[in-house]
Formats: C-alpha cells, structure tokens, sequence
C-alpha cells in the first residue's frame, strides 16, 4: 500500500509539471487528475499508518 502510494505522488507531481506547458481545457484536466492522484497518494499514506500502529492486544 506504501508503494501504491508513492507511485502516485510522484505520477501526481510529474502531472502537475506537465499539466502547466498543456493550453486549454485538456492542461487543466490533467491537472485536476494529477491533483487528485496526489491526495490519494496522501489517503493511501496515512491509511498505511494507521494500519503499522495498531496495537495487537488479544484480550
């Protein structure tokens, strides 16, 4: 799941850089879906976070 994440970010920041030499509608489309593969990368790392630091307790 950490690895899915930080693929996506990186997917994510190369979009954001290319979404900006883009013109017109189709710039801004692969903008908004580079953002939204950096929010999941974001999602996906604090879900990965919660999951290690959970407490195995067997009461």
């Amino acid at each position: 799941m950490k690895m899915t994440g930080l693929i996506l970010l990186i997917l994510g920041i190369i979009g954001v850089a290319v979404s900006f030499s883009i013109p017109g509608l189709i710039g801004f489309f692969v903008f908004l879906l580079s953002l939204l593969c950096i929010i999941a990368s974001i999602l996906l790392f604090i879900k990965a976070k919660k999951r290690r630091s959970r407490s195995y307790s067997f009461r």
